[in-house]
């Protein structure tokens, strides 16, 4: 079967594009002759757009956090043991640490879902004297986004009814 060397150029052409590390534009055009002129035309980049595409690369949303009591559950007994708990979510990518600060110190970062603090594993809670404390929480997305929440702690004297 005698196929026509415009069809050969065409099926090559083909095949180079499928496998090749750039796109080629192939630029065909048959002669007086009967000949086939091929000049291609290659790429640096490994996608092929139209010059009027326009990405559409959303900006980063900031990840939330909450404390997960209300703040009026935040009154604990000195001695008692008692646990803290943040919830947080990001709504385009994921959560990579939560990091909680009591009173400016930083306890452990939580990278895994719940994220809890309890006074029986950290010992600066544990050791917490009664009065008015602060705790900060910081959320950290998958591209570098914080947010911040804060609450109050209450730590009571262990004979308080």
């Amino acid at each position: 079967m005698n196929k026509s060397p415009l069809y050969l150029m065409s099926l090559f052409l083909f095949f180079i594009g499928c496998g090749g590390e750039s796109s080629i534009q192939e630029n065909i055009s048959s002669m007086n002759d009967g000949s086939v002129s091929v000049q291609p035309e290659t790429s640096t980049n490994n996608t092929t757009t139209p010059d009027d595409a326009t990405t559409n690369d959303a900006p980063n949303q900031v990840p939330t956090l909450a404390f997960s009591k209300s703040s009026d559950q935040y009154s604990f007994v000195k001695d008692e043991p008692f646990m803290i708990e943040i919830d947080a979510t990001d709504s385009d990518g994921k959560i990579v640490a939560v990091d909680l600060m009591l009173n400016g110190m930083p306890l452990r970062p939580e990278t895994i879902y719940p994220y809890t603090w309890n006074s029986t594993n950290e010992s600066s809670m544990k050791s917490l004297e009664p009065g008015i404390h602060t705790l900060t929480g910081t959320v950290t997305d998958n591209k570098g986004a914080t947010n911040t929440a804060t609450i109050l702690l209450v730590m009571n004297e262990s004979n308080c009814t």
